[in-house]
């Protein structure tokens, strides 16, 4: 450090002086983290971060066009790999726009279904529609460009948006406009470029493979059911401790004698059973556990159809109501109804987890959700 004695203080690079060493030394180390002294390394890398900032759009459609560029050449494998890749990487837009939508009001299973449907969909549409009118713009060498522009006006409107929410304290909900209508605006500039090129793939239609297609998508559904079914039906694996509490979603939760569903049948469960953990998982897949329970005395491991108990709900709304996710049958086979049921002011019910807004769990031993706005959670240890 640049602090020297100068027979009256202690002197610092800055010119200051100081009555002890340590107070020079702590204000020399200041100047290396703050405005002076150079700015330090964040100071120094600052043009570089402005940089990629401002080039983002370029970099972005580089790589893709880069990518995409190497199986324009394959023919139908190229064709099949990048739908692969299309149906993975853009079918969860819609997913994730839809996903109140999807998964709200079904299980879980449902829920996989509607994510898959999204990727294959997408999928099926990169295969028919995207890839000639792509293959063609590559070919006539203005693709690279064509992706730069259109992520351009997208990458503009976001960082107006940002501008507009700083400056004006705005919403997100209306910041959300300024990015809408550069999203437009890119589509309208899309559309027109490439209006020659779908023109184009309409009268020359490029062959297919039926085997490249059906390999493809089979594989998109796959990957994004592996993905979706990790996410959504995983357990609340840090609420499994010794003394927490979990409950049978149906007449699929079975109790076995060992982590394995070939070992014997403890006990057959019933919607509604609670069982107590012990603590103790076994992994079956990756994200997917066997967990040792206990109820009515008997002990096992079980690991489908369960819900884990986080927490307790109670209701603070007077207009409170509670959606039944599915028709439950009663012990005598009677169909019991799904839809929306008063639940009063005061009453509790365990919940299994907290998604979107809303906090599902168990009312009356049913399944169902209601707005995280009508309850207060309390959750366990």
């Amino acid at each position: 450090m640049a602090v020297y004695w100068n027979g009256d203080g202690w002197r610092t690079s800055d010119g200051n002086s100081f009555s002890s060493q340590g107070e020079a030394e702590i204000h020399e180390g200041n100047l290396g983290t703050s405005g002076g002294g150079g700015g330090g390394a964040v100071g120094a890398g600052m043009p570089f971060i402005i940089m990629l900032f401002l080039i983002g759009p370029v970099i972005l459609a580089k790589l893709i066009s880069l990518v995409f560029g190497l199986f324009f050449n394959l023919g139908k494998t190229g064709r099949a790999i990048q739908t692969i890749i299309a149906g993975l990487a853009v079918g969860w837009i819609p997913a994730l726009i839809l996903g109140k939508t999807i998964l709200t009001g079904y299980t879980p299973y449902s829920g996989i279904a509607g994510i898959v449907a999204c990727c294959a969909l997408t999928a099926l549409w990169y295969y028919y529609l995207l890839y000639p009118v792509w293959r063609y713009a590559h070919e006539d060498g203005i693709f690279s460009n064509l992706l730069t522009k259109t992520f351009a006006f997208v990458w503009v409107g976001a960082i107006g948006m940002s501008i507009f929410q700083l400056t004006y304290k705005v919403s997100n909900a209306q910041a959300m406009i300024v990015l809408g209508l550069s999203i437009v605006a890119a589509v309208i500039y899309y559309l027109i470029k490439t209006r020659a090129y779908a023109r184009e793939a309409k009268r020359n239609k490029i062959p297919s493979s039926p085997v490249a297609l059906i390999i493809s998508v089979a594989l998109v559904c796959l990957l994004s059911g592996w993905v979706a079914s990790y996410n959504l039906i995983g357990p609340a694996t840090g609420y499994v401790k010794q003394g927490n509490h979990a409950i049978a979603k149906g007449s699929f939760a079975v109790l076995y004698t060992d982590a394995d569903n070939k070992s014997p049948v403890v006990k057959q469960l019933k919607r509604g059973d609670r069982l107590t953990l012990t603590g103790n998982k076994k992994p079956y897949r990756k994200g997917m556990y066997y967990l040792e329970a206990e109820i009515d005395g008997l002990k096992g491991w079980v690991y489908t159809s369960i819900g884990i108990i986080i927490g307790t709900a109670t209701v603070t709304s007077d207009d409170a109501k509670f959606l039944y996710q599915t028709q439950d049958t009663d012990e005598n086979g009677n169909i019991l109804p799904s839809g929306l049921v008063p639940i009063s002011k005061g009453e509790t019910f365990d919940v299994t987890h907290i998604e979107r807004g809303a906090v599902y769990g168990f009312y009356k031993e049913r399944e169902g959700w209601i707005d995280e706005d009508k309850v207060q959670v309390k959750k366990s240890d």
